[in-house]
């Protein structure tokens, strides 16, 4: 029963993920700490908050949600469920990282860049989803990632040539450069 409960926290992040980032990072939350930041994240190359910051924020959400959930379902639902939702944002956080400084390694990398940056540069109104694009197949948002366009200011290290002049060869079916440095 702990590794349902466990899933279902995992599942509930999921969603939580997919709320935040598109009414609050989009939608209605332009005056939000939150939203603020989003924009900036969109705006500014590789602008990602603290990790000191993520950390008291897993605190902040993750003890009163492990209290209230156990307190009105009982700590054998409360624990497995609030610690499947705290790793899902970790695992969240070290994802979104990832995709932006590192190279894909495997299929998966490869697509959640893809889907990402097609939300980051092509379709912001689309692809909200960061770790699975579950949530924008049921609410109609999740859009099929053509060749994207990457402005040259933004593109990551990971895919083109240190002058910025071209996209890595390995990477040129997904991605294309576009204006100037």
């Amino acid at each position: 029963m702990s590794v349902f409960l466990f899933l279902v926290g995992v599942w509930g992040w999921t969603l939580t993920e997919y709320l935040m980032h598109r009414f609050v990072g989009h939608v209605y939350g332009a005056s939000t700490f939150f939203g603020k930041t989003h924009r900036a994240h969109h705006a500014e190359k590789d602008l990602f908050l603290p990790l000191g910051y993520k950390i008291a924020s897993l605190f902040k959400v993750g003890i009163p949600l492990g209290v209230i959930t156990s307190l009105f379902f009982g700590a054998s639902v409360g624990v497995p469920f609030t610690a499947g939702f705290a790793m899902a944002f970790i695992g969240y956080e070290w994802l979104h990282h990832t995709l932006h400084v590192s190279r894909p390694k495997t299929a998966y990398g490869r697509w959640a860049r893809r889907h990402h940056f097609y939300h980051h540069f092509e379709a912001p109104g689309a692809n909200f989803g960061v770790t699975s694009p579950l949530w924008d197949f049921v609410f109609g948002t999740a859009q099929r990632a053509a060749v994207i366009r990457v402005p040259r200011k933004f593109a990551m290290r990971w895919l083109t040539d240190a002058d910025v002049v071209d996209v890595f060869p390995d990477y040129h079916a997904d991605y294309v450069l576009r204006g100037r440095l």
